[in-house]
Protein backbone atom coordinates (compact mmCIF):
# COMPACT_ATOMS: atom_id res chain seq x y z
CA UNK A 1 0.00 0.00 0.00
CA UNK A 2 1.05 3.23 -0.72
CA UNK A 3 1.87 6.01 2.06
CA UNK A 4 0.21 9.70 1.87
CA UNK A 5 2.17 12.59 3.22
CA UNK A 6 0.97 11.73 6.80
CA UNK A 7 2.84 8.09 6.81
CA UNK A 8 -0.33 6.08 7.54
CA UNK A 9 -1.12 3.69 4.55
CA UNK A 10 -3.64 4.59 2.19
CA UNK A 11 -6.87 2.61 2.04
CA UNK A 12 -8.25 4.60 -0.66
CA UNK A 13 -9.41 7.98 -1.81
CA UNK A 14 -10.71 10.75 1.05
CA UNK A 15 -14.03 11.86 0.98
CA UNK A 16 -15.73 14.31 3.27
CA UNK A 17 -18.67 13.57 5.17
CA UNK A 18 -21.03 16.53 6.98
CA UNK A 19 -23.35 15.17 9.83
CA UNK A 20 -24.98 17.16 12.60
CA UNK A 21 -23.45 17.52 16.57
CA UNK A 22 -25.93 14.68 18.19
CA UNK A 23 -24.78 12.53 15.47
CA UNK A 24 -21.29 12.90 15.38
CA UNK A 25 -21.34 12.75 19.27
CA UNK A 26 -23.19 9.47 18.91
CA UNK A 27 -20.94 8.21 15.73
CA UNK A 28 -17.85 9.09 18.76
CA UNK A 29 -19.38 7.31 21.55
CA UNK A 30 -20.11 4.17 19.15
CA UNK A 31 -16.30 4.15 17.80
CA UNK A 32 -14.78 4.44 21.59
CA UNK A 33 -16.71 1.76 22.73
CA UNK A 34 -15.92 -0.48 20.30
CA UNK A 35 -12.01 1.16 20.84
CA UNK A 36 -11.70 2.35 17.24
CA UNK A 37 -11.19 5.26 15.22
CA UNK A 38 -13.61 7.68 13.77
CA UNK A 39 -12.30 6.72 10.54
CA UNK A 40 -12.39 2.88 10.64
CA UNK A 41 -16.17 3.16 12.45
CA UNK A 42 -17.60 4.76 8.69
CA UNK A 43 -15.64 2.14 6.36
CA UNK A 44 -17.11 -0.05 8.83
CA UNK A 45 -20.47 1.40 8.68
CA UNK A 46 -20.31 2.23 5.16
CA UNK A 47 -19.54 -1.43 4.45
CA UNK A 48 -22.61 -2.86 6.28
CA UNK A 49 -24.92 -0.23 4.48
CA UNK A 50 -23.61 -1.60 1.09
CA UNK A 51 -26.11 -3.99 -0.52
CA UNK A 52 -24.70 -7.96 -0.66
CA UNK A 53 -25.31 -9.06 -4.35
CA UNK A 54 -25.80 -12.69 -2.35
CA UNK A 55 -28.61 -11.44 -0.47
CA UNK A 56 -32.13 -10.29 -0.96
CA UNK A 57 -32.68 -6.65 -0.66
CA UNK A 58 -36.60 -7.48 0.58
CA UNK A 59 -34.29 -9.60 2.81
CA UNK A 60 -32.17 -6.89 4.07
CA UNK A 61 -35.28 -4.64 4.36
CA UNK A 62 -37.34 -6.95 6.18
CA UNK A 63 -33.86 -7.96 8.69
CA UNK A 64 -33.69 -3.46 9.35
CA UNK A 65 -37.24 -3.41 10.49
CA UNK A 66 -36.99 -5.61 12.96
CA UNK A 67 -33.75 -4.30 14.33
CA UNK A 68 -35.82 -0.90 14.18
CA UNK A 69 -38.81 -2.41 15.93
CA UNK A 70 -36.43 -4.06 18.86
CA UNK A 71 -35.07 -1.18 18.91
CA UNK A 72 -38.53 0.87 19.19
CA UNK A 73 -38.86 -1.79 22.38
CA UNK A 74 -36.67 0.28 24.48
CA UNK A 75 -38.84 3.12 24.80
CA UNK A 76 -40.74 0.51 27.36
CA UNK A 77 -37.49 0.10 29.18
CA UNK A 78 -37.42 4.15 29.02
CA UNK A 79 -40.89 4.50 30.56
CA UNK A 80 -40.16 1.89 33.03
CA UNK A 81 -37.02 4.23 34.27
CA UNK A 82 -38.52 7.29 34.41
CA UNK A 83 -39.10 8.83 37.80
CA UNK A 84 -41.56 11.32 37.39
CA UNK A 85 -43.63 9.02 34.94
CA UNK A 86 -47.16 7.11 37.26
CA UNK A 87 -45.91 3.98 39.32
CA UNK A 88 -48.63 2.03 37.72
CA UNK A 89 -47.74 2.89 34.29
CA UNK A 90 -44.13 2.50 34.98
CA UNK A 91 -44.46 -1.16 36.47
CA UNK A 92 -46.57 -1.94 33.22
CA UNK A 93 -43.96 -0.35 30.55
CA UNK A 94 -41.43 -2.39 32.81
CA UNK A 95 -43.12 -5.76 32.69
CA UNK A 96 -43.93 -5.60 28.84
CA UNK A 97 -40.08 -4.66 28.32
CA UNK A 98 -38.55 -7.47 30.56
CA UNK A 99 -40.91 -10.35 29.92
CA UNK A 100 -41.06 -9.73 26.06
CA UNK A 101 -37.32 -10.39 26.33
CA UNK A 102 -36.96 -12.88 28.50
CA UNK A 103 -39.99 -14.49 26.16
CA UNK A 104 -37.32 -14.22 23.17
CA UNK A 105 -34.39 -15.20 24.48
CA UNK A 106 -36.43 -17.94 26.16
CA UNK A 107 -37.60 -19.08 22.42
CA UNK A 108 -34.17 -18.54 21.10
CA UNK A 109 -33.23 -21.05 23.34
CA UNK A 110 -35.66 -23.51 22.42
CA UNK A 111 -35.03 -23.24 18.53
CA UNK A 112 -31.67 -23.62 18.72
CA UNK A 113 -32.00 -26.51 21.15
CA UNK A 114 -34.49 -27.95 18.53
CA UNK A 115 -32.00 -27.67 15.41
CA UNK A 116 -31.28 -30.76 14.48
CA UNK A 117 -27.09 -29.89 14.67
CA UNK A 118 -25.84 -33.21 15.44
CA UNK A 119 -28.13 -35.31 13.24
CA UNK A 120 -27.42 -33.23 10.48
CA UNK A 121 -23.49 -33.74 11.15
CA UNK A 122 -23.52 -37.37 11.85
CA UNK A 123 -25.40 -37.83 8.34
CA UNK A 124 -22.54 -35.58 6.68
CA UNK A 125 -19.94 -37.66 7.78
CA UNK A 126 -21.36 -41.07 7.24
CA UNK A 127 -22.27 -39.89 3.65
CA UNK A 128 -18.34 -38.51 3.46
CA UNK A 129 -17.25 -41.41 4.59
CA UNK A 130 -18.95 -43.20 1.57
CA UNK A 131 -17.80 -40.67 -1.18
CA UNK A 132 -15.22 -38.66 0.25
CA UNK A 133 -14.91 -36.35 -3.19
CA UNK A 134 -18.68 -35.56 -2.72
CA UNK A 135 -19.29 -36.91 -6.29
CA UNK A 136 -23.10 -37.52 -5.56
CA UNK A 137 -25.90 -35.15 -5.27
CA UNK A 138 -27.19 -37.01 -1.43
CA UNK A 139 -23.33 -35.92 0.19
CA UNK A 140 -23.83 -32.46 -1.01
CA UNK A 141 -27.25 -32.52 0.52
CA UNK A 142 -25.96 -33.72 3.57
CA UNK A 143 -23.26 -31.39 3.64
CA UNK A 144 -25.74 -28.57 2.79
CA UNK A 145 -27.85 -29.78 5.48
CA UNK A 146 -25.30 -29.14 7.56
CA UNK A 147 -24.14 -25.56 7.18
CA UNK A 148 -27.50 -24.31 7.19
CA UNK A 149 -28.11 -26.18 10.45
CA UNK A 150 -25.12 -24.60 11.86
CA UNK A 151 -25.70 -21.40 10.49
CA UNK A 152 -28.98 -20.84 11.74
CA UNK A 153 -27.73 -21.76 15.11
CA UNK A 154 -24.91 -19.02 14.62
CA UNK A 155 -27.91 -16.52 13.41
CA UNK A 156 -30.02 -17.48 16.32
CA UNK A 157 -26.84 -16.91 18.54
CA UNK A 158 -26.18 -13.40 16.88
CA UNK A 159 -30.03 -12.67 17.38
CA UNK A 160 -29.61 -13.09 21.10
CA UNK A 161 -26.97 -10.90 21.55
CA UNK A 162 -28.78 -8.10 19.81
CA UNK A 163 -31.23 -8.57 23.01
CA UNK A 164 -30.68 -6.20 25.95
CA UNK A 165 -29.68 -8.03 29.27
CA UNK A 166 -31.25 -5.88 31.65
CA UNK A 167 -34.95 -6.96 31.86
CA UNK A 168 -34.89 -7.91 35.84
CA UNK A 169 -33.06 -4.61 36.69
CA UNK A 170 -35.63 -2.54 34.92
CA UNK A 171 -39.11 -4.32 36.60
CA UNK A 172 -36.89 -3.32 40.26
CA UNK A 173 -35.99 0.06 39.00
CA UNK A 174 -39.88 0.41 37.88
CA UNK A 175 -41.01 -0.52 41.31
CA UNK A 176 -38.58 2.09 43.22
CA UNK A 177 -36.82 4.16 40.51
CA UNK A 178 -34.42 5.31 43.27
CA UNK A 179 -32.83 1.85 43.26
CA UNK A 180 -29.66 1.78 41.58
CA UNK A 181 -29.27 -1.95 40.67
CA UNK A 182 -26.34 -1.61 37.82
Amino acid sequence: MSQNAGGRPSVGPKIELRVDGETLAHLDADATRQGVSRARWLRDAVQQALPDPYLTPMGRRALADVLGELAEHASFRGWALNPEADREERLIAAERYAVTIHEMRTMIGELRDALPRQAARDAYLRADAADPTMSRPETARAWARTEAADLLDRLLDATALLLPIDGISVQSRAEDPTIDVD
